[in-house]
């Protein structure tokens, strides 16, 4: 099977473990956890460094679907930090206790050495000269900083079937009939 239903977390997927992406065979170590509103759960998969990097080559960490992930062995999982209970969920407005700017908690990262940040989004603002309304950048604060304003504002949508890549038994993606 290519994939497991979007809404199952394969839980021996955790932060620090080896994994394999199902399509492509990309391996490496699951980094982080990211949880985004809109009910998807992703891994930062890092690569291991090529024999032949020069200083300072560093490959780059690449998100995937979580369902789209086999468990190869546990890595590093054993020794990454547990984090601490959650205090904000998505879709929850918050407060920066450091700036006092407020938005709303649109996904959590989870790190292997137990940080978790979020990205808040604050509202939409206009442009006092040109009166042009436009969306301010994502705040990416831990944990921490943040304090609940008000639960569930904003719904986190739970995925009824998988995304991307091939509905077992399905017919393939264009993207993979042209591969």
């Amino acid at each position: 099977m290519i994939g497991k239903p979007m809404n199952t977390i394969d839980t021996t997927i955790r932060v620090g473990a080896t994994v394999r992406d199902a399509m492509t065979g990309f391996t490496g170590t699951a980094m982080s956890r990211v949880e985004l509103l809109g009910g998807n759960v992703q891994f930062a998969v890092q690569p291991k460094l090529a024999a032949d990097a020069k200083p300072g080559e560093f490959p780059d960490a690449v998100n995937i679907d979580h369902h789209l992930l086999d468990f190869v062995d546990v890595g590093l999982s054993p020794r990454a930090t547990e984090p601490p209970p959650v205090t904000v969920e998505l879709g929850d407005k918050v407060r920066d206790i450091v700036t006092g700017i407020n938005g709303i908690a649109v996904s959590r990262v989870t790190f292997l050495n137990g940080c978790i940040y979020y990205n808040v989004q604050q509202p939409k603002m206009q442009d006092k000269q040109t009166g042009i309304e436009g969306v301010p950048d994502l705040l990416f604060l831990s944990q921490g900083r943040l304090e609940n304003i008000k639960p569930a504002v904003a719904a986190v949508q739970v995925p009824k079937a998988t995304t991307g890549g091939r509905v077992p038994g399905g017919p393939s993606t264009r993207a993979q009939r042209a591969a």
